[in-house]
Protein backbone atom coordinates (compact mmCIF):
# COMPACT_ATOMS: atom_id res chain seq x y z
CA UNK A 1 0.00 0.00 0.00
CA UNK A 2 1.40 3.41 -0.94
CA UNK A 3 2.46 5.71 1.88
CA UNK A 4 1.00 8.77 0.14
CA UNK A 5 -2.16 9.10 -2.01
CA UNK A 6 -0.30 10.22 -5.15
CA UNK A 7 2.03 7.20 -5.08
CA UNK A 8 -0.52 4.75 -6.50
CA UNK A 9 -0.90 6.83 -9.68
CA UNK A 10 2.88 7.38 -9.82
CA UNK A 11 3.54 3.64 -9.52
CA UNK A 12 1.11 2.90 -12.37
CA UNK A 13 2.96 5.40 -14.59
CA UNK A 14 6.38 3.96 -13.79
CA UNK A 15 5.25 0.39 -14.37
CA UNK A 16 3.29 1.03 -17.60
CA UNK A 17 5.06 -0.46 -20.62
CA UNK A 18 2.47 0.10 -23.34
CA UNK A 19 3.69 3.20 -25.26
CA UNK A 20 0.11 3.98 -26.30
CA UNK A 21 -0.94 4.31 -22.65
CA UNK A 22 2.28 5.63 -21.12
CA UNK A 23 1.75 9.34 -21.88
CA UNK A 24 -1.68 9.30 -20.24
CA UNK A 25 -0.33 7.53 -17.15
CA UNK A 26 2.56 10.00 -16.83
CA UNK A 27 0.21 12.97 -17.17
CA UNK A 28 -2.10 11.48 -14.56
CA UNK A 29 0.83 11.04 -12.17
CA UNK A 30 1.99 14.65 -12.63
CA UNK A 31 -1.57 15.91 -12.13
CA UNK A 32 -2.05 13.80 -9.00
CA UNK A 33 1.21 15.07 -7.49
CA UNK A 34 0.56 18.74 -8.25
CA UNK A 35 -3.04 18.61 -7.04
CA UNK A 36 -1.84 17.00 -3.84
CA UNK A 37 0.72 19.78 -3.36
CA UNK A 38 -1.90 22.48 -3.98
CA UNK A 39 -4.34 20.91 -1.54
CA UNK A 40 -1.74 20.28 1.16
CA UNK A 41 0.92 22.87 1.78
CA UNK A 42 2.11 21.11 4.92
CA UNK A 43 4.00 18.06 3.74
CA UNK A 44 6.62 16.34 5.84
CA UNK A 45 10.31 16.24 4.96
CA UNK A 46 9.93 12.53 4.21
CA UNK A 47 7.09 13.13 1.76
CA UNK A 48 8.97 16.06 0.23
CA UNK A 49 11.89 13.71 -0.50
CA UNK A 50 9.52 11.13 -2.00
CA UNK A 51 7.93 13.79 -4.22
CA UNK A 52 11.32 15.07 -5.36
CA UNK A 53 12.46 11.54 -6.17
CA UNK A 54 9.25 10.83 -8.07
CA UNK A 55 9.37 14.00 -10.14
CA UNK A 56 13.07 14.14 -10.86
CA UNK A 57 14.07 10.52 -11.05
CA UNK A 58 11.07 8.31 -11.71
CA UNK A 59 8.80 10.27 -14.01
CA UNK A 60 11.62 12.08 -15.78
CA UNK A 61 13.18 8.76 -16.79
CA UNK A 62 9.86 7.24 -17.83
CA UNK A 63 8.89 10.33 -19.84
CA UNK A 64 12.20 10.45 -21.71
Amino acid sequence: MPAYPWQQVYKAAVLERDPAKMEQFIQSAFTSIYEHLRARGDITAKESKALTDALHAGLAVVAA
